[in-house]
């Protein structure tokens, strides 16, 4: 077997946790408001916390049943991992505690304040006794563990009290016992961590709705509303525009309400025969489901892949997989062994004796909730080549057929990761012919090995690679004479960057695709996943545009080192990406009222570029 290199890639375990580390820098940004440096104080935790249940539970596993499963990254075994995350670990708490007392420090000056006890005057703790006696105390169910009682079973997740009860003349400094509670757990040393700040932090969002507007209003973000396109005439039927052109969405500056208005048009069109849609994760209310079930109820045929292994969701799907069956649709369940991620919804419809394909592939979710958090792209397009395609990829998941072929679509688990390792290798073949290359990419995370040594290749070859990737990331960019081609920058914000771009070549010869696929071996290899190529020009450069405009963000933006950590960027021109997209949304709604109230807006617009440059 060849030898690996692991000179240009680090752990994925450590790299998530830098990713995590960066959330937490935000709650330290003294640029963010307040209460938002709390919920990102929250958000810190709550993703530490799944962290430790997944990727270290697993981990632990590992060391029980085998030996020999050696990181592909670095070589190290399940629990060198373990005690490198432990280590890594330990600083993050003490930089949340300080950040935390921070934080309620300048609270304070708001009228915000966590009390002690003891700071608290008669009347208030009078009312705190009573509410402990009367809401708390009768919740309590206290233990004694002695050599009578055993050492109970503890639920994960659950806040506990160890109390140490002792003669005051038998009292001792050393802690033999705080040793006692490790030794029962199966705890080591190194897997105890302090914190002097809530370990629960969940109540966050419920207590920032609690407070009075004046108050939150200047604590928190400025409230943006996700706008509507001007793309879209919503005075006319979306199929019929979607005839003459392709539409693209940018969510959350642009709202998921016109993809909720194409399925309500599908579900009343009396020419549409059919909707079929893959559902992974949907709001608790759903307006998505909302509609597939007025399509049945109009005898459309309506088809619905729901994932019921979409982790946090399974209750949730298995819910709306019980309602829409009752409603009659046909459910389709997946696979055994791989998850259905694709996000893709496609609608017949039959005018004049032509029957024609309408088809929307998203890169996040058809949850309206997410929608105005995450970054993420939805295309709308009635190109045949593409639905039939998608017509295609819902019979196959019909017949559980992994093995389909398809003219334009990428489709993990089969076609995806090698149909990005031979465009990679069209950039390479360039780059060796001293042409023009360039690779660009945007995802959340990159852990596939087989295409980091690709990529890798790439560099080595010359081609110019420049990535964008929020969490994990297992190549190191930078390294001479292997990597030092390779750009890789990250963007932790206000909203969750969750859009896949792959873009191969310069000019007019660049391929775009959009996925709903990370660079994962999860994704890769272990998922039904789509990636879908965007022809059309103006959509195409509208992207690019994006992009361009994501590189340059140095005001959210880090810039991974040749050390496989995040870096500021020093440039002249500051740039946030997340608020130049708010900003171009409004105007470009702006400007089309303008041109709507005033005919000779264009006239006025042309008279003024002359008087400039006159």
């Amino acid at each position: 077997m060849k030898k690996r290199d692991y000179s240009y890639t680090q752990n994925r375990e450590l790299s998530w946790l830098k990713f995590d580390d960066r959330v937490l820098k935000e709650a330290k940004d003294n640029t963010v408001p307040l209460l938002e440096r709390l919920n990102f104080i929250s958000i810190f935790t709550s993703n530490l916390d799944e962290f430790y249940m997944i990727r270290c539970g697993s981990l632990f596993d590992l060391t029980l049943i085998d030996e020999d499963d050696w990181d592909n990254k670095t070589g190290w075994s399940p629990q060198e991992q373990l005690d490198a995350i432990f280590k890594a670990t330990k600083p993050l708490y003490e930089e949340r505690d300080l950040i935390f007392d921070e934080i309620a420090k300048d609270l304070r000056k708001y009228g915000i304040v966590k009390h002690n006890f003891n700071e608290l005057n008669s009347k208030f703790r009078q009312y705190a006794t009573q509410y402990f006696y009367e809401n708390v105390a009768p919740l309590l169910s206290p233990q004694i563990i002695d050599s009578y009682h055993p050492f109970p079973h503890m639920a994960n997740k659950k806040l506990y009290i160890y109390c140490i009860l002792e003669r005051e003349a038998s009292k001792k400094k050393n802690s033999k016992e705080y040793k006692y509670l490790r030794k029962e757990l199966g705890l080591h040393k190194n897997q105890v961590f302090l914190t002097q700040s809530p370990i629960n932090l969940d109540f966050i969002h419920d207590f920032i709705k609690e407070l009075p507007g004046d108050v939150t209003d200047d604590l928190t973000f400025l409230e943006f509303t996700p706008q509507r396109t001007s793309q879209i005439d919503p005075n006319k039927s979306l199929f019929k525009q979607l005839d003459k052109k392709d539409i693209l969405l940018f969510y959350p500056y642009q709202t998921m309400d016109h993809f909720l208005d194409f399925l309500k048009e599908a579900a009343n069109d009396p020419e549409v025969l059919s909707i079929k849609i893959t559902l992974y994760r949907v709001a608790r209310t759903s307006r998505v489901i909302k509609y597939l079930i007025e399509a049945l109820d109009n005898d459309k045929e309506v088809t619905v892949l729901i994932e019921l292994r979409a982790r946090f969701d399974e209750k949730n799907n298995i819910h709306y997989a019980e309602l829409l069956e009752e409603a009659g649709c046909q459910i389709l369940y997946g696979f055994v062994d791989y998850k259905v991620h694709s996000k893709i919804c496609t609608v017949t419809k039959k005018h004049k004796g032509t029957i024609k394909q309408y088809t929307q592939i998203g890169t996040g979710n058809y949850n309206e909730k997410t929608a105005r958090l995450y970054v993420d792209y939805c295309y709308l397009t009635s190109n045949q080549e593409i639905g039939d395609d998608a017509t295609e990829f819902f019979k196959n998941l019909a017949l559980a057929n992994l093995q389909g072929h398809y003219n334009k679509f990428l489709v993990a688990p089969t076609s995806l990761r090698s149909g990005i390792m031979n465009l990679i290798d069209k950039e390479i073949a360039k780059a060796k012919n001293n042409q023009p290359a360039e690779i660009l990419m945007k995802m959340n995370s990159f852990t596939d090995r087989r295409i980091i040594d690709k990529i890798a290749k790439a560099s080595k070859a010359g081609v110019t690679v420049k990535m964008i990737i929020r969490g994990i990331c297992c190549i190191i960019p930078g390294i001479k004479d292997k990597t030092d081609n390779i750009e890789i920058r990250g963007i932790v914000g206000r909203y969750l960057e969750h859009s896949r771009v792959y873009a191969f070549g310069v000019d007019e010869d660049r391929v775009l695709y959009i996925s709903s696929a990370d660079m994962m071996t999860r994704n890769t290899a272990k998922r039904v996943e789509i990636a879908c190529p965007i022809e059309d020009k103006a959509i195409k450069a509208r992207i690019l545009e994006d992009l361009d405009i994501m590189l340059k963000d140095d005001i959210k933006g880090r810039r991974i080192n040749s050390d496989g950590n995040y870096e500021c960027i020093q440039q002249a021109r500051h740039i946030n990406s997340q608020e130049f997209f708010q900003q171009r949304a409004i105007d470009e709604m702006k400007d089309v009222k303008v041109k709507k109230d005033n005919p000779n807006f264009l006239n006025s617009v042309v008279d003024k570029i002359k008087s400039i440059f006159n």
